[in-house]
């Protein structure tokens, strides 16, 4: 069986996603589930980069883009490209760097979260946003794998989609992944819905603040300066994401021109 590949920017639901694909294509545990990328990130980035996939049997999260190897041949694996809109994106690793657990000894940790927390979201992301973790350059590796994928080898399925017809989502990776679903699949699955997700003690904002379940979050949560700035950053990405897509054009290019 071609190994699973779910190739997503970091904090778009991807353990969400990653539960999702789980009960849909591994129900039986047949698969390896790896969380790739955490598994190999301690090594040098050229050697990340020149990493080879599993091609087998093996369901696979790669959640860092610019450390993708570019010479991936899709052919070989069924992937599911998600995607989420920059600027809920930057909100949600504001408040990542908030709440979520570190490796940091408790004082470095409680020291910077402390200044991130006095500069404010607004501040924060006028500083930030340009930084090789929130960049327009972080996302050209998923728009690779989109033009480089087989069609019928390759779903976009995106955060957009997942909170607001999650329905369609479901179906896609369905047929991505060529599984007609069960009675049992179907009752774990109406769990990871936005309108249930609250209430699932998997979901990640169970665990930590900060986390949320529809586009449009940076509209709330910025000063009319800041989303003016950030719009007109990441409109090119923003336009590549309503071609990549079109079902939710809207929400991506909700500000600009």
């Amino acid at each position: 069986m071609k190994s699973i590949v779910l190739f997503t920017s970091q904090t778009s639901a991807t353990a969400s996603f990653e539960r999702i694909i789980n009960i849909i294509a591994n129900h039986d545990k047949s698969l390896t589930h790896r969380r790739f990328y955490d598994e190999i990130m301690h090594l040098p980035p050229k050697e990340v980069r020149n990493t080879v996939l599993p091609k087998e049997d093996a369901f696979l999260l790669f959640n860092y883009p610019p450390l993708f190897n570019t010479d991936t041949n899709f052919k070989d694996y069924r992937t599911i490209i998600n995607f989420r809109d920059p600027r809920d994106r930057t909100c949600n690793v504001y408040h990542w760097h908030l709440s979520h657990p570190t490796n940091e000894a408790p004082e470095i940790r409680a020291a910077r979260i402390e200044k991130v927390r006095s500069l404010g979201i607004d501040a924060w992301v006028h500083q930030s946003h340009r930084n090789s973790l929130l960049s327009n350059d972080y996302y050209s590796n998923l728009f690779g794998a989109i033009d480089r994928s087989s069609g019928e080898m390759a779903a976009v399925v995106t955060y957009a989609r997942l909170c607001m017809d999650f329905d369609s989502a479901i179906e896609k990776i369905c047929s991505l992944l060529q599984v007609e679903l069960n009675d049992a699949q179907i009752e774990l699955l109406e769990k990871e819905s936005p309108e249930s997700i609250s209430s699932n003690s998997s979901w990640i904002g169970n665990r930590w603040a900060g986390s949320d379940v529809l586009p449009g979050r940076f509209k709330n949560e910025l000063s009319e300066d800041v989303i003016a700035e950030i719009n007109a950053y990441y409109e090119p990405t923003l336009r590549q994401m309503a071609k990549y897509d079109p079902d939710f054009a809207h929400t991506y290019l909700d500000g600009i021109e």
